[in-house]
């Protein structure tokens, strides 16, 4: 928890969870996407689910984000570095609509979606 409150210290220096402040969202799903690489899932699922709310609050279609798919991709893997298969799954079948929509079919997070489905993530 230790990386989970160096992030958030820092981001409240900066303003956040302040919603005017564009684009918190990118800066958040950064934050988490460091955060699950430095082996901190916990911090990488909670600041996951900032992006996504965040991405809401600027009114973005959770069925046609792309910011959203990737939140939600990298929410999914967050909850499977945990062992959360079930919560890693509906992230999952949340992302993949989205992905479609916002980024394409063809987009590299798209197909990972459709693969970690078809390998069984449940």
């Amino acid at each position: 928890m230790d990386s989970y409150r160096a992030y958030m210290d820092a981001l409240t220096e900066r303003g956040f969870p302040d919603p005017n402040i564009p684009p918190w969202h990118r800066v958040i799903y950064r934050a988490a996407t460091s955060a699950l690489a430095s082996g901190d899932a916990e911090a990488a699922d909670s600041l996951a689910r900032h992006a996504i709310r965040l991405e809401g609050e600027l009114g973005q279609d959770e069925s046609r984000s792309g910011d959203i798919g990737l939140a939600l991709l990298l929410l999914s893997r967050a909850r499977l570095a945990v062992g959360d298969s079930v919560g890693s799954r509906e992230a999952l079948l949340r992302a993949v609509a989205p992905h479609e929509s916002g980024l394409g079919p063809s987009h590299t997070g798209t197909r990972e979606a459709r693969r970690l489905l078809a390998g069984g993530v449940h």
